[in-house]
């Protein structure tokens, strides 16, 4: 049974549910603000199928060095779709080329309580709410299913999601023939912090700024790609913008201290998902393409398998080629797990003795400090800028 995965290895995927024919796993064991399966065994009859499914007790191998694989930096040819996107504007270009062939998009929204969850769909408008980084773990719920019933009608459906769970997806339909239906996107993971500490992190901005969110994003690009600022536009009106490395919560994201316990020692990594194409930031472009990087973003593209070449050559994007190890060089991420903080424990230790709101702002917010010693440098960047010609800076 499923409950032999311990939770370092369990990427919550949830393979397991959607296999499961008597609904006797619910996600309801919770570690460290993470919710981990759990059996009924009244109900469990032990048929073996969510031990099948599951990508932590049936691991793949590597195909990183395959010469196969094409990697590229692409921008989307659509200015809009690609400053709406948080690099380049690749799942977009590929999401409209599957609704135009009358299929289906599967990827990660925010409902209507800043949940984020994982929905199927041939509506343009909910697919647009697909775009942009949600560094959060996304509730997967029972799409797998949704995605079964319509591959299996032959009708085409693009995944987009995190490493492991692609390759969740992809044990649950290993029984099926899904070659010309199913198409595979995963991106070059970070890791994923828990819904309830994003739903902490919430709770202390609308306390602070007294009224509720009406629009989130991570990764607003008003002051360019390079420059992405965390957005909230407050019911009330209020605004708050400011910098990823400044804000609480990504300064707990970005140091390793929020991630699931799998993610320190992902088992996705080097291409293991099994994915079609894998997609990401291209860091480093103003050093590899310094005449074509204009601020605006640029993605990371490795074309893992045939059918994402034949699905690659129809999408609408400049490209320029890029070897495997300059994007490696810049993104380790793609062959590396984000390092454990040091600080992990001691945040939740915090957490337990009061709460998530107190320890994001007890150890994240910036201190008086660290304030001075940003504007200083700034105002050191802005005199330096000027004296070389070249602007202000934006922080």
């Amino acid at each position: 049974m499923i409950n032999k995965v311990k939770v370092e290895q369990c990427c919550l995927c949830k393979a397991c549910i959607n296999a499961c024919p008597v609904e006797a796993i619910h996600f309801t064991k919770e570690h460290k603000e993470f919710l981990y399966p759990n059996i009924d065994s009244n109900k469990c009859i032990e048929c073996g199928l969510c031990e099948k499914v599951c990508p932590a007790l049936n691991q793949s191998e590597s195909f990183i060095d395959s010469n196969e694989i094409l990697t590229c930096a692409v921008k989307n040819k659509n200015l809009e779709d690609r400053i709406t996107s948080s690099s380049g504007g690749m799942f977009i270009a590929l999401a409209q080329l599957f609704l135009s062939k009358n299929g289906y998009v599967c990827g990660a929204v925010f409902d209507e309580e800043f949940q984020v969850k994982h929905v199927l769909t041939n509506d343009l408008n909910l697919v647009k709410q697909m775009q942009g980084s949600k560094y959060v773990q996304s509730d997967i719920g029972y799409v797998y299913r949704e995605i079964k019933e319509l591959v299996k009608r032959h009708v085409p459906v693009l995944f987009c999601g995190c490493p492991c769970q692609v390759s969740g997806l992809k044990r649950y339909l290993s029984n099926i023939n899904v070659m010309d239906s199913l198409f595979t996107v995963d991106f070059i993971c970070h890791g994923i912090p828990s819904q309830k500490m994003f739903s902490a992190y919430k709770q202390y901005m609308e306390r602070k700024y007294k009224s509720a969110f009406k629009k989130f994003e991570f990764r607003n690009k008003n002051n360019g790609w390079h420059h992405s600022n965390v957005s909230i536009v407050f019911e009330s009106g209020k605004k708050y913008y400011n910098p990823i490395i400044i804000d609480v919560y990504m300064k707990a994201f970005l140091s390793g201290v929020t991630m699931k316990e799998s993610c320190y020692e992902c088992k996705y990594k080097n291409l293991k998902s099994g994915s079609d194409i894998t997609i990401g930031d291209f860091w480093g472009a103003e050093a590899e393409f310094p005449n074509w990087d204009d601020n605006k973003g640029i993605s990371t593209v490795l074309v893992n398998t045939e059918k994402g070449k034949r699905i690659f050559e129809q999408l609408p994007v400049e490209k320029k080629d890029a070897k495997i190890d300059t994007i490696i060089k810049y993104n380790r991420n793609l062959i590396e797990s984000t390092a454990r903080s040091g600080k992990r424990d001691e945040f939740f230790e915090l957490a337990e003795q009061k709460d998530f709101c107190y320890a994001l702002c007890e150890m994240f917010e910036e201190t008086k400090s660290e304030y001075i010693i940003r504007k200083s440098k700034f105002a050191l960047r802005c005199i330096l800028n000027i004296l070389r010609g070249k602007g202000k800076p934006l922080y």
